[in-house]
């Protein structure tokens, strides 16, 4: 399994959310706001007739389009810039922002730790190295970027002899990648540059002469075709990327399925003579291996290990070992290895756990290390390759966001989190236990003024679900509270304990942060993901609904002052609850949000999501789509709440016209007394969070709309 290293410190796997605002506001934003011109068109799906006013935004090249953006983003930050305490928490924000430096876990070799550190005032990280109490910049990825002041680095590994590093920088947000390769002892870029590349990160070979990498077809940006006929490809140090060889696509090897959408990656692990290859979207298809010297001289007989229809699991190769790990019923994960050596493969059952989902995982030298998600928190197993598992305890209660190995596979790096303490780095040992490794310096805030409470609210079905509430001490439960919502609720990911210093400016002034933890995430095991999934995906906007319900009944805020937030996939859950309560919210915030996911099929990352919410080529894909859809659940004359969706418009995850969408509609549709709604474009910007500054422009409206509210 590739090393995640792209995790940081502070930094956020899903779009950070803005937010909005309600209609009982002492300060209205803005007017009615841009109008967008109205073209129906009209689909006949399943004998049900849909129609979407607003399809001709899904071209980016309509003469409309661009000007569109441009007038609701310039209304939109004039709107929030003049609310009476913008500066103020603006200044605050910085404040609290100035003192966080972000680091990702480290490489390990001997003496020598390789780690990315991200002052806050940068846009971007740079590579340091620290050999005892030496510290030096190794590299900054913005001296080679192709547009001053845009870099992101997309993925990065280095050699296993620790010789070279690959860097895959990207501009803009897009998430596309041309591959660097810098010489380690030297300090000097080499001269091959690789275009068009996508994560995963490539696969070095275990001498550090050569890489297996995945690199775009020849498909559009924003088109469905962008992430067709992607192909993995060789390349060896030295010589011209453009003569690389191609070793995987659709239709070379009759025993392998790569279809004109998946992601073809070729993997191979230090000590084994073995090669595997990996294909398809966000949930894998299909395993298979052939011997690497094989797959070199370009005559591999691949042999499947698991069939596309099934699905392969989480997997490292140990030698001649496949060990794989993953859920294998509601309840039940299971860690298992595979003797691939002769099929058919003998698997031998090597532990079982039960409860929560495993999250991150790293192979040593003695066994496999996991990571375990139980509601916000996290334990670490290991697992042996002789012997019974045993569970590694914490060295205090917190969320496991990252686990790398370290020097010869015979320690782990952890990267920990809770949610009124900065997130830390510790460097686990089997002979010496848990110590903190401290590579970057710790921000001063105080924190002892503020309390986490954990339970539960009880939903309209009679599910549990849980819930994190972070206040002031002693706050008074009298209604008057600013309260902010936060929902996910997909792809079985939990919302753990993460500690986020700019909700300081928000819990100093009064307020309370709420984390809802809604069936779709992972909170509660595979049975909570499964149970806000495709079909059952209504669970996840009404376990949100019957949160702040309760939250107003318990007197901690009222409606209006009350914001749900929700970035990305998270946009249907804050999006869906609106619709179907407009009346319980002051403000609703999505970032990047899913908010039309009936057209989800027709963009360039939309066929990846079909395992999670379904397709319109089956009816009940179609019933489900539809009723989880924001934009056709929007009803004429109908009093909607306020709402400020933000987007990028380099999005490469999902499309900028969901927001836009979504915005042309709710000024046509909405009542009189409706809230404002404002859409702001971040020009140039992708889908993810890259910095401090990134993070203060995603809440600092927020916070002044918020505490503006009567």
């Amino acid at each position: 399994m590739q090393l995640n290293r792209r995790r940081f410190l502070l930094g956020a796997a899903v779009a950070a959310t803005a937010a909005a605002s309600g209609y009982r506001v002492r300060a209205q934003p803005g007017g009615i706001g841009p109008m967008a011109r109205i073209e129906p068109v009209t689909d006949a799906l399943h004998g049900q007739a849909v129609t979407d006013p607003y399809r001709w935004m899904e071209n980016a090249a309509d003469p409309d389009w661009l000007p569109w953006l441009r007038a609701n983003d310039a209304q939109a930050r004039a709107a929030l810039e003049a609310l009476p305490n913008y500066r103020a928490m603006n200044e605050r924000l910085h404040e609290l922002g100035s003192g966080f430096t972000r680091v990702s876990l480290p490489y390990e070799f001997g003496d020598r730790l390789l780690y990315l550190s991200q002052a806050p005032q940068s846009g971007w990280p740079v590579l340091k190295e620290r050999t005892g109490a030496t510290e030096r910049v190794l590299f900054d990825p913005g001296t080679v970027a192709a547009t001053p002041g845009d870099v992101s680095i997309e993925f990065w590994v280095a050699s296993p002899d620790g010789r070279y590093m690959i860097f895959g920088l990207g501009s803009g947000g897009t998430e596309e990648a041309v591959i660097h390769i810098l010489d380690l002892q030297s300090g000097a870029l080499l001269d091959e540059r690789i275009p068009r590349c996508l994560a995963p990160a490539p696969y070095w070979l275990e001498d550090g002469s050569g890489f297996f990498y995945t690199q775009l077809g020849v498909g559009v940006r924003g088109s469905l075709d962008y992430r067709a006929d992607l192909r993995a490809r060789f390349h060896r140090l030295g010589e011209d990327p453009s003569q690389d060889r191609v070793v995987m696509a659709q239709g070379m090897f009759d025993a392998v399925q790569v279809d004109r959408h998946d992601t073809p990656v070729i993997k191979v692990f230090a000590g084994s003579r073995w090669a595997l290859c990996e294909t398809g979207t966000l949930v894998t298809k299909g395993l298979w291996c052939a011997p690497l010297a094989d797959v070199l001289a370009g005559r591999p007989d691949w042999k499947m290990l698991f069939e596309p229809g099934r699905g392969a699991p989480e997997h490292y190769l140990d030698g001649d070992h496949l060990w794989i790990w993953g859920s294998v019923s509601e309840t039940e994960s299971m860690v298992s290895t595979l003797d691939i050596t002769t099929p058919p493969y003998v698997e031998t059952v090597m532990a079982t756990l039960n409860g929560g989902l495993i999250s991150q995982s790293a192979f040593a030298d003695e066994g496999l290390y996991l990571s375990v998600d139980g509601g916000t928190t996290a334990q670490l197993f290991f697992i042996p390759r002789e012997g019974d598992g045993r569970e590694l305890p914490l060295p205090f209660e917190a969320a496991i966001n990252d686990v790398a190995y370290g020097a010869d596979r015979r320690s782990v790096f952890l990267h920990m989190s809770t949610w009124l303490e900065p997130d830390s780095v510790w460097r686990y040992r089997p002979s010496k236990g848990y110590r903190q490794i401290e590579l970057a310096p710790g921000p001063a805030v105080d924190t002892s003024a503020y309390r986490v409470q954990n339970g539960s609210v009880v939903a309209r079905d009679g599910a549990e679900v849980p819930v994190t509430l972070i206040s002031r001490r002693g706050l008074a439960r009298n209604g008057q509270a600013p309260c902010c919502v936060v929902a996910y609720g997909a792809y079985g990911q939990s919302l753990t304990a993460s500690f986020d210093p700019m909700s300081i400016a928000l819990l100093e002034q009064g307020g309370i942060k709420v984390i809802a933890h809604v069936r779709g995430g992972g909170e509660l095991g595979r049975e909570w993901w499964m149970a806000g999934l495709g079909p059952t995906k209504a669970n996840t906007w009404r376990d949100l609904i019957d949160v702040c319900q309760d939250l107003v009944n318990d007197g901690w805020t009222s409606s209006s002052r009350l914001a749900i937030s929700g970035g990305s996939a998270g946009g249907i859950a804050v999006g869906r609850a609106m619709t179907e309560r407009p009346d319980l919210f002051g403000l609703v915030a999505s970032s990047g949000g899913v908010l039309n996911p009936l057209r989800f099929e027709f963009e360039a990352n939309g066929l990846a999501n079909v395992p999670e919410f379904g397709s319109i080529a089956t009816q009940d894909g179609f019933n489900g789509l539809l009723a989880m859809d924001t934009l056709h659940s929007i009803s004429d004359g109908v009093r909607y709440p306020a709402v400020l969706l933000t987007h990028g418009d380099n999005d490469p995850r999902v499309s900028t016209w969901h927001s836009a969408k979504a915005a042309a509609r709710l000024r046509a549709a909405g009542a009189p007394g409706s809230g404002p709604v404002l859409f702001r474009v971040n020009f140039g910007r992708g889908h993810l969070i890259d910095s401090i500054d990134d993070d203060i422009d995603s809440k600092v409206g927020l916070y002044a709309w918020l505490l503006s509210l009567d």
